[in-house]
């Protein structure tokens, strides 16, 4: 179906007009790029937008949601295929309050990005870590579930905009996502952890003092377990 070159991968003609209709097939696209570390050809993209492009007629399904987590789960072409899905509106069909938060503009001395171009460049500098050789490499390559950490990132801030704390608010939304997702209970449970969480490491660290053990006890305490730290480090 397709043919991966040293650069790019494309669609063969007989493939060409499933990518114009059939959104799981898309996404093995994706899964395929990110795997084979190739962009995507532009002739074959151009398919895929003329076809794709605010659809609104897609409904989810179970191979849809296992290819996304797929290729979720490989940083390589990551930070790219996010935009596409973004820029063709569909994004928003694996984790809706995406469409909330696309231009919302965030007032305030630590943002300068809308909260959805906020949130894709925290998981393309994510995907950066993989090519570090400090202890912050290590951690990320060391994830297991790569996957869960690259979606927090995706909902960290979505909170935004709507009444009510926005790690609270982004607590309930991971839940929603998780569900929509069909996550596990205990991938759901991490989910939600690392959105309600995600400011809890840096604000210990820049409001206490990190010589105290209580203050990492008391990290350790609330985040429950070596995995949890890991990723919200």
């Amino acid at each position: 179906d397709y043919l991966v070159g040293p650069v790019h991968i494309r669609a063969r003609a007989k493939t060409q007009e499933r990518l114009t209709y059939d959104l799981s097939e898309v996404l093995r696209l994706m899964d395929l790029a990110n795997w084979y570390n190739k962009w995507i050809d532009h002739k074959t993209w151009h398919v895929v937008r003329e076809g794709m492009q605010d659809r609104n007629d897609i409904e989810l399904t179970s191979d849809m949601i296992k290819r996304f987590i797929s290729f979720l789960s490989h940083p390589a072409r990551l930070p790219d295929l996010l935009r596409r899905l973004h820029d063709l509106r569909i994004l928003e069909i694996f984790i809706p309050a995406m469409e909330h938060a696309r231009c919302l503009v965030q007032f305030n001395e630590y943002h300068k990005y809308t909260v959805d171009e906020h949130c894709l460049l925290a998981v393309q500098r994510a995907t950066e870590f993989e090519s570090r050789t400090d202890v912050l490499g290590d951690a990320y390559r060391n994830l297991p579930d790569k996957h869960l950490l690259h979606l927090a990132l995706l909902l960290h801030d979505l909170g935004k905009g709507r009444p009510g704390d926005h790690s609270e608010v982004g607590g309930g939304l991971a839940v929603e996502t998780g569900q929509r997702l069909e996550l596990s209970s205990r991938q759901t449970a991490m989910l939600k952890l690392l959105v309600e969480k995600h400011l809890l490491m840096s604000n210990l660290a820049l409001q206490h003092n990190i010589n105290d053990e209580t203050i990492w006890l008391q990290l350790a305490r609330e985040v429950g377990s070596p995995f949890g730290l890991q990723m919200l480090y």
